[in-house]
């Protein structure tokens, strides 16, 4: 349902269609904003890619959730819309009003990405986190 909300209320921004991987891989290098609709879950492989790939996440608020790690600080890693869609135009909006808001929130869920992903304090904090967990 979310997906296909979503389409509608962004039809006047951009196309919404499938498109090849290979299109896809394309658009995601060059979007500023990347909106991640729940669908296939809250939380999927889209996220990631749109952490890696330096764009700005917009998504249906995540503060239901706890996650590990911890990527969705609403205004510090990704931009959380109603899960209505209600204010997504507006913060489309905003974000491209204001470059450096949504480049230094983009940077940071990419480098909080990056940090729990690509060194070794993050892999071994997974590590702990995990064993923690055992343990519990």
């Amino acid at each position: 349902y979310q997906r296909r909300k979503l389409a509608q209320v962004l039809e006047g921004h951009q196309r919404t269609d499938r498109v090849s991987k290979l299109a896809y891989i394309r658009e995601l290098t060059r979007s500023k904003i990347v909106t991640s609709p729940f669908g296939y879950s809250e939380i999927n492989y889209k996220d990631f890619e749109t952490f890696i790939s330096g764009a700005l996440l917009l998504k249906p608020d995540m503060s239901h959730l706890e996650t590990y790690p911890d990527l969705y600080r609403d205004g510090e890693t990704y931009v959380a819309h109603d899960w209505a869609l209600s204010d997504v135009n507006e913060k489309i909006d905003m974000l491209l009003e204001n470059d450096t808001q949504r480049i230094e929130i983009a940077r940071g869920g990419q480098n909080l990405y990056r940090w729990h992903a690509s060194t070794e304090e993050g892999r071994r904090a997974l590590i702990e986190r995990f064993v923690g967990v055992l343990r519990f």
